[in-house]
């Protein structure tokens, strides 16, 4: 029985917070679209010293939070009340609702086969210890432009290498003809030691 009434002061507790979760500052002054969430507890003081929650929203129980939306495709930044997040699953900013909860519809958002699970219920403000709840849209990015690197070396090597063939190409043609004309000189001269001198005057004499 007394374990019974806990898990309903617990459950009631835990819906109490999730209703506190929609926002009462103006996003306008808040949520901010941001490449990336702090992913330490650090990083995580840094942008709450620098967003000021307590100071924009004239209240304590508004802390900094840094989430993804449903689809895990983008982050926000925002001040809220901390919320419990319950059922094994990754936090999210959801836009519709204006407020924090877990996310229930993304299958990547069940963080329980995690390589660090979260557990069935933690606080909205540690999510960034689950890091896989928070997927790295510049990895990506950072992939293409690594491969447009590399084509593009693989373009300027290709040139070079091209017109390395194409110089030795026409360096090898004018040896060649220099060869051949050489050869066609020393032939004529040949020819020319050959013919007997009757002929030679001969020939000048024809001439």
């Amino acid at each position: 029985m007394l374990q019974r009434n806990a898990l309903i002061v617990t459950t009631l507790t835990c819906m109490f917070h999730i209703m506190r979760g929609e926002l009462g500052c103006s996003p306008n002054e808040t949520l901010q679209n941001v490449p990336s969430c702090p992913m330490s507890r650090k990083e995580i003081m840094e942008a709450a010293l620098r967003l000021n929650c307590q100071e924009i929203c004239k209240d304590n129980r508004y802390m900094y939070h840094c989430l993804p939306d449903n689809k895990m495709e983008h982050f926000f930044e925002l001040c809220a009340p901390k919320v419990f997040i319950i059922g094994r699953r990754c936090a999210e900013y959801n836009w519709d609702g204006n407020k924090i909860q877990a996310n229930r519809y993304n299958t990547r958002a069940d963080c329980s086969n995690h390589t660090n699970p979260c557990p069935y219920v933690y606080n909205s403000t540690e999510a960034y210890k689950y890091q896989e709840c928070f997927p790295r849209p510049s990895t990506n990015k950072g992939s293409k432009t690594k491969e447009t690197e590399l084509n593009i070396s693989t373009a300027v090597l290709s040139g070079i290498i091209i017109s390395i063939v194409l110089i030795n190409g026409g360096v090898l043609s004018c040896l060649l003809r220099v060869y051949v004309c050489k050869n066609c000189t020393q032939q004529m001269t040949n020819v020319e030691e050959n013919i007997p001198m009757s002929q030679k005057e001969d020939l000048d004499f024809e001439v």
